[in-house]
């Protein structure tokens, strides 16, 4: 009687984990390297980047009896950094600085082997791209000359990070100088950090003004920046950060940075036989 084929190896991934090629992972679990592989992402585990330069999920090299891989779970690329929020010197004339731009999110999946793929309840999905950071604003005013100056300059707002945990961008200062008798500077805040899957809000804006006997002069010592633009979705890119306003004289103000592009899908989509398709975001190829 001929001996019965091997029944499949079984390669559970039961916790979050970074940055797998999955012949290694299977190899180290015991796989014998010629038996028909069967590999599952659980509920609710995370399979994702440290790095928007490497894929969270590599399948390369010989499945000499085949590979299945069944994922419930998420398989997620590094999101993009916000960008940082722009501010401005105190000074006549102000010059103010715009917000730097995200960078892109990761890619989630590369596949250069013959796989069947299930995704029924799983997500595929490339990092979202970081927000831009919102612009600064700065204000002069000189009054009655005599070296009566005062200076306003509001910091803008962090991008949010993409979502594959991309990280916040830094806000920029709010700040008051000169020879004002008072006044007020808010600082605005940093982006949010992205989770595996949603993107980081952007950061608010910051103001400033200040005032000459107790009066701010007719707005030109107020300033307030622009509020950073949210982090991508997964498989999106990041918003823009805000501009600023000028409408009063001895003013600057500059513009927001732009969103970082989405991360890919996946590359390698003609080595793929697709069981189901479930949620996949981002770019196929």
């Amino acid at each position: 009687m001929p001996a019965m084929p091997p029944g499949p190896f079984a390669l559970n991934i039961l916790a979050d984990v970074a940055d797998v090629n999955l012949r290694t992972a299977a190899v180290s679990a015991g796989w014998d390297q010629s038996s028909p592989l069967l590999v599952k992402i659980s509920s609710g585990v995370t399979v994702y980047s440290t790095s928007t330069g490497t894929y969270a999920l590599t399948i390369n090299g010989s499945f000499p009896s085949g590979v299945t891989l069944v994922n419930w779970g998420n398989i997620v690329g590094k999101g993009g950094q916000g960008g940082n929020g722009g501010t401005s010197s105190l000074g006549n004339p102000p010059v103010a600085t715009n917000g730097t731009a995200g960078s892109a999110g990761g890619p989630a999946l590369t596949v250069s082997s013959a796989v069947l793929i299930d995704n029924t309840s799983g997500v595929i999905g490339g990092g979202g791209g970081g927000g831009g950071g919102g612009a600064g604003q700065g204000s002069y005013v000189d009054w009655g000359g005599g070296g009566n100056n005062a200076y306003s300059a509001a910091g803008g707002g962090g991008g949010g990070g993409g979502s594959g945990v991309g990280s916040g961008g830094s806000r920029g200062n709010s700040a008051t100088l000169g020879g004002q008798t008072g006044g007020t500077a808010t600082q605005g805040t940093n982006g949010g950090v992205g989770t595996y899957t949603s993107g980081g809000t952007g950061g608010t804006q910051g103001s400033a003004s200040v005032t000459t006997n107790g009066v701010i002069n007719s707005g030109y010592t107020s300033a307030n920046g622009g509020a950073g633009g949210a982090g991508g979705a997964l498989g999106t890119a990041g918003s823009s950060g805000s501009n600023t306003t000028t409408t009063a004289p001895d003013r600057d103000g500059d513009t927001g940075g732009s969103g970082g592009a989405a991360g890919a899908c996946l590359v390698g989509n003609s080595n793929i036989t697709w069981i189901a398709f479930g949620t996949r975001a981002g770019t196929i190829t």
